[in-house]
Formats: C-alpha cells, structure tokens, sequence
C-alpha cells in the first residue's frame, strides 16, 4: 500500500485515526517523568528495520536517501522551498525565513503535491 503521500494515508483512514487519537503525542505515550526519549528511539528503530528489510545493500541508506528523493521530487514540483526545509528538518536559510512559521495546512498543501507512488514499484 502506498503510505508516503498524504492521499495514500487519506485513503489508509489516517486523518480519522488522528481525529479520534486523544490530546498530546501521537505515535508515543510519555513516561511519568514526561520523557519520550527511549519511545523516540525505538520508534526511529522499528523505522530504520523496516527500511534495512525493504533495502538489505549495506552500502545504502534508505532513510537518508528518502530525503534526497523528496527534496529532488519537491524541486521538479516547484514546491515551497522553506516548507520543504521544514518538512525534512533543515534550518532555515534566511533570517527571513525564520520568522514565523508552518502551519500544518501549508505543509500538507506542499506535499500533497507529491505524487503517489505505483505499489510493487522497484
């Protein structure tokens, strides 16, 4: 199933799923010191096991070559150079750029314009 563009996760049910998902952390449920360290990490775990089972050359690395893959697909789409930055977890460029914000409607704007993948693609 196609999960890495928003119009795969619509159809996944996903927006239900966050409406009906309680206040505070999505994916991870904080410890009774309010730490999500040790969940951060092994959600990032499971992440990078799925993507080594997906990728087994030990000379690649998926998730940082999705990354690449996004960026060079958000250029070819003329996507919002700050949201992508944002998107991906770089700095901003610009001292303008630091003002303000993303709200998540104009980062799901954004990257719905990525386009949806074929299932079984190689």
């Amino acid at each position: 199933m196609d999960t890495l563009c928003p119009r795969g996760l619509v159809d996944l049910g996903f927006p239900k799923a966050v409406m009906a998902a309680a206040d505070g952390y999505l994916f991870l449920t904080p410890g009774t010191e309010g730490g999500v360290r040790w969940q951060r990490e092994a959600v990032k775990n499971r992440l990078q096991e799925f993507a080594r089972a997906a990728v087994p050359d030990p000379r690649v690395q998926p998730c940082h070559g999705w990354r690449h893959r996004f960026m060079t697909v958000a250029r070819d789409l003329d996507m919002d150079a700050g949201a992508t930055r944002a998107i991906v977890g770089h700095s901003a460029d610009s001292v303008n750029e630091r003002y303000g914000g993303f709200t998540v409607a104009a980062l799901l704007r954004e990257v719905s314009k990525m386009p949806r993948y074929p299932e079984g693609r190689d």
